[in-house]
C-alpha cells in the first residue's frame, strides 16, 4: 500500500509540484542553500561611427550586492537557527481529506532557518542595494538593438550562491548622411550633370575621412558605385563590407542664355 500511494504522490508531484501532492514533507530552499541572483538589465547608446571600431561605454547600476558587514550571511555572529515551526524543512503540512497539503512556513518564509541575530547593516538578508560603475566594452559591428551579456555583473546570489548576469540592450544612433543596411553602409551623392557625363573626380564622405573617386563617363542618376571594405566589419566573423553610393545627376533649373545655346548645340550633334 505504500508503494501505491507513493506512486500517486510522485504522480501529483509531477503534474502540480511539490506542494500539491506530498506524503512526506520536503526540505524547503533553506537558508543555508545557494541561490543564483536574478539578471539586471540596462540599456547605452553609441554613435553611428562609433560602430566601426568598437567603444567603451560606462554604466551606473543600482542593484543587489553582498553585504560587507556580515559577508552574506545575514548574521552578526554568522550562524542561523532551525525554524522550530517546520522543523527546518520550510515547509507546512496539512491534511485535507486524503492529501496532505504543503505550504510555505510563514514564519521562516520557506528558508528553514531563523535568524536570531540580524545583520543592523543588510536586516538579516544578507544584501544590500548598491551603486556600482562598470565599463561595457561594446565589439565593432554591433547593430542597433543587440544585446550584450556580462557574466557575473547582475543582482548577488543568495548564501553564497553566483550572482546574476547584466543584460546591455545596445541602441545606435542614426547618421545624418549614412544609412546601414546589413553590414554595407549606403549613401547619396549629388553630382552635376557635367561631372556625371564626363566621368570626373569626386569627393566621397566616408567614417574614415572624405575619399576620391572617378565615375564613370556617362553614369546615369540611380547607378550605385563600390567602395570595397570601407562598411562596417561582421560582429562576428569581422569581415568587412563594402559602402554602396547612389549618384544622383542634378539636372540644373536656372541657365544662363550661353549655356542653353551649348545644350542646345549639343543635342544637334
Amino acid at each position: 500500500m505504500n508503494d501505491i500511494f507513493s506512486s500517486f504522490s510522485d504522480i501529483f508531484e509531477d503534474f502540480f509540484g511539490a506542494g500539491f501532492g506530498g506524503f512526506g514533507a520536503r526540505r524547503g530552499s533553506g537558508r543555508g542553500r545557494a541561490r543564483k541572483g536574478s539578471d539586471c538589465e540596462t540599456s547605452v547608446a553609441i554613435a553611428f561611427q562609433e560602430v566601426l571600431n568598437g567603444v567603451k561605454k560606462e554604466v551606473t547600476l543600482h542593484k543587489e550586492a553582498v553585504c560587507d558587514a556580515c559577508s552574506g550571511k545575514g548574521s552578526k555572529s554568522g550562524k542561523t537557527q532551525a525554524c522550530v515551526a517546520c522543523g527546518g524543512t520550510g515547509q507546512m503540512a496539512h491534511q485535507q481529506g486524503f492529501f496532505m497539503i504543503q505550504t510555505t512556513c510563514s514564519r521562516c518564509r520557506g528558508e528553514g532557518e531563523i535568524i536570531s541575530d540580524p545583520c543592523e547593516e543588510c536586516r538579516g538578508q544578507g544584501r544590500v542595494r548598491a551603486k556600482k560603475n562598470l565599463t561595457v566594452k561594446v565589439p565593432p559591428g554591433v547593430e542597433d538593438g543587440m544585446g550584450l551579456v556580462l557574466r557575473g555583473e547582475g543582482n548577488a546570489g543568495v548564501s553564497g550562491g553566483p550572482a546574476g548576469d547584466l543584460y546591455v540592450h545596445v541602441h545606435v544612433e542614426p547618421h545624418e548622411l549614412f544609412e546601414r543596411k546589413g553590414d554595407e553602409i549606403h549613401c547619396a551623392i549629388p553630382v552635376s550633370v557635367t561631372q556625371a557625363a564626363l566621368g570626373m573626380r569626386i569627393s566621397v564622405p566616408t567614417l574614415e575621412g572624405h575619399q576620391h573617386v572617378d565615375l564613370p563617363e556617362g553614369i546615369d542618376s540611380g547607378e550605385e558605385i563600390r567602395l570595397k571594405k570601407m562598411g562596417f566589419p561582421n560582429v562576428h566573423s569581422g569581415k568587412r563590407a563594402d559602402q554602396v553610393v547612389k549618384i544622383i545627376v542634378k539636372t540644373p533649373k536656372k541657365l544662363s542664355k550661353k549655356q542653353k545655346q551649348l545644350l542646345e548645340d549639343f543635342s544637334k550633334l
